[in-house]
């Protein structure tokens, strides 16, 4: 009796065939493999429990079942810091109860004073897990996820098409709910609230969504309204997509590979209307992580941003200093410290001042120019706001 070899695949466990599924999708769609992520939903309206952290465990497992077939993976942690608060879970005070609904990333800590809200707190309790386990991630806040505009164009897209994507809701869960409604939740300018605020239309020109707080039912329980009509720009974190879409528009912001295009505007939009806030970075804890990507239909924002930035004199940025002398490197890079940069100069693709204002440019490609103010820089870190934080994945472009 002859047998032949098996073909195992990496260590010949169920992940490594996940792993090895998703290359082949990826492939057989012609989409690039250069740094395949994998994410996990971080809840924060509830203390994490052993199937929070099975679920990130899991997909980071899949995340090194990927680097062991050869490929370069990472773990996206999501906290879902912007949704709202649907009961108090047992044990917590009862003074929550008058902030059912509201954002969790809103609610003040019940603990105390240890952490900035509620939701920062809850997510903190499974980031502290999987630290002690030795998970790398790179962690994402929903909340400023939403204000910054990362998610503005996946957003715009699937209420451009909410008709289509009720149907298809209805006809494949039986949910009639976005027949009705669109697949968005404002938060309420009146009570502050998600979910009891019903979207109704979306004025595609002027990217709002205009709802009425009429109320709804969560779990079991009728949530009243306050009556309130008004309308909310999808692009300053006033509001979120139903999980039922709002996981397909993560996974195209976020699996960027090289670097998407309407992810970067969205951020430098946000630093246009004052929108955005810089995620937290700290020196010898965090990284850059450089996908080399193509900027060319950013530039012209770059230069209002600039042009804007400089009305009431120099444009000073405080900008990451990473570990290495490799002007274009890829991959993560340890953030060592942080340095003061004057930005002199941005300029659009085609502008003829590029090549005279930028070393070695090419005037048919947009180029920023810069001088560092000394050559000492600072360790520490920051966390939003202010001057610190990292911006993008190219130095420079940072605030």
């Amino acid at each position: 009796m002859s047998s032949s070899p098996e073909n195992i695949i990496g260590k010949g466990t169920w992940i490594d065939k996940i792993a090895y599924t998703i290359v082949e999708r990826e492939k057989k769609l012609g989409r690039s493999t250069e740094n395949i992520k994998v994410e996990s939903g971080l809840g924060a309206s509830g203390i994490p429990h052993i199937g929070s952290m099975g679920d990130a465990v899991r997909a980071y497992g899949i995340s090194l079942a990927l680097q062991n077939l050869g490929y370069s993976s990472e773990l996206i942690a999501f906290s879902d810091d912007l949704d709202g608060l649907r009961k108090v879970p047992a044990g917590l005070p009862e003074w929550l109860e008058n902030h059912i609904c509201k954002p969790v990333s809103t609610i003040p800590d019940p603990y105390g004073d240890c952490h900035d809200s509620y939701g920062q707190h809850m997510s903190s309790l499974l980031l502290e897990g999987l630290d002690s386990a030795g998970i790398k991630y790179t962690f994402r806040s929903g909340t400023q996820t939403y204000k910054s505009g990362i998610l503005t164009e996946q957003t715009h897209k699937i209420l451009l098409n909410s008709k289509l994507i009720g149907d298809k809701i209805a006809e494949s869960t039986g949910q009639q709910k976005y027949l009705k409604f669109l697949p968005y939740f404002p938060i309420c300018e009146k009570c502050s609230r998600l979910y009891v605020a019903n979207s109704i239309d979306y004025l595609e020109n002027e990217r709002a969504v205009t709802y009425s707080c009429t109320g709804n039912t969560i779990g079991k329980k009728l949530i009243q309204g306050c009556g309130h009509s008004g309308q909310v720009k999808i692009d300053r974190g006033n509001g979120k997509l139903a999980w039922k879409v709002e996981f397909a528009a993560r996974w195209q912001a976020f699996d960027i590979s090289p670097p998407s295009a309407s992810a970067m505007n969205g951020i430098v939009n946000g630093m246009i209307n004052g929108t955005y806030t810089p995620p937290s970075s700290q020196a010898g804890l965090s990284t850059l992580n450089f996908t080399n990507g193509n900027m060319a239909s950013v530039w012209a924002n770059m230069v209002t941003l600039w042009h804007l930035r400089t009305q009431n004199g120099p444009w000073d940025a405080q900008v990451p200093v990473y570990a290495g002398s490799d002007c274009t490197p890829s991959g993560a890079q340890s953030i060592i410290g942080y340095a003061t940069v004057r930005i002199n100069y941005v300029g659009t693709p085609g502008d003829a001042l590029n090549a005279a204002n930028c070393t070695g440019s090419n005037p048919s490609t947009g180029c920023m120019s810069g001088v560092v103010q000394c050559n000492v820089f600072e360790g520490g870190g920051g966390s939003g706001g202010g001057s610190f934080g990292t911006f993008g994945t190219i130095p420079g472009l940072v605030e």
